[in-house]
């Protein structure tokens, strides 16, 4: 998988805010922004762009400054100061508005964009905003991946699990045999075959070929294991 093909997969699992008062620029972006972002939430002012975050998950905001009611810049202290501090926000401005950049430096903003937008800049900017806040999610996603496992199972499938994880590819594939993560890990060849077992069963694992399965995504990992834990804790 190429770059570009990698930044366009981590914008698809977010929603992005993008707030702009102008109609036509707003319509227009927002119709590109949907190609390459799981959800699109367009407000026309700062001041209704502030009403939707407060309503919404969103994982990243992009911006116009001069707008009415609620500027670019009001909307992201508004951001800062009460609610997600950490959230990227991303500004879009005209060159004639560069007097802005100090404020927004002060603020934290994760990126600028200068009027006309071009498409490979937009998308390389809010992937580069967005890219810390998503290797973090991916993380503590793993973290509670390995929590419910051991919580589950413990010993070699939490082992098994994390390395079929950190040796598969970007695609999510794992090249390899059963002997060779039984001699990785120091287990049998037997407790990786039914630990596959386990895990192809449940539809988080899928042989696509000799020597190569296919992962599934560590949200189905998280969101089953955690079921079955809970599920497990009601019959105690």
């Amino acid at each position: 998988m190429n770059e570009r093909l990698k930044e366009i997969e981590i914008l698809k699992q977010l929603t992005i805010l993008y707030a702009e008062d102008d109609y036509t620029a707003r319509q227009t972006l927002a119709s590109i922004l949907e190609d390459y972002f799981g959800n699109v939430m367009v407000a026309k002012d700062g001041l209704e762009a502030w009403e939707i975050f407060q309503a919404n998950h969103i994982d990243i905001v992009l911006t116009d400054i001069v707008m009415p009611r609620f500027d670019g810049i009001k909307l992201m202290r508004q951001i800062r100061y009460n609610a997600k501090k950490d959230i990227p926000i991303v500004l879009i401005s005209a060159l004639t508005e560069t007097h802005y950049f100090l404020e927004a430096i002060k603020l934290g903003c994760n990126g600028y964009l200068l009027k006309p937008i071009k498409i490979d800049e937009l998308t390389d900017t809010l992937h580069n905003a967005v890219l810390p806040f998503a290797q973090n999610k991916i993380i503590e996603m793993q973290n509670q991946l390995l929590l419910a496992l051991n919580t589950l199972f413990g010993g070699k499938k939490v082992e098994i699990v994390q390395y079929l994880f950190t040796h598969c590819d970007n695609e999510q594939i794992f090249y390899g045999t059963h002997d060779e993560i039984a001699e990785h890990l120091n287990t049998t060849r037997q407790t990786v075959a039914q630990c596959f077992k386990d895990l192809t069963q449940k539809g988080l694992l899928q042989k696509i070929r000799n020597k190569a399965y296919k992962l599934g995504h560590i949200e189905d990992f998280t969101h089953t294991t955690i079921l079955e834990s809970n599920y497990d804790e009601e019959q105690i």
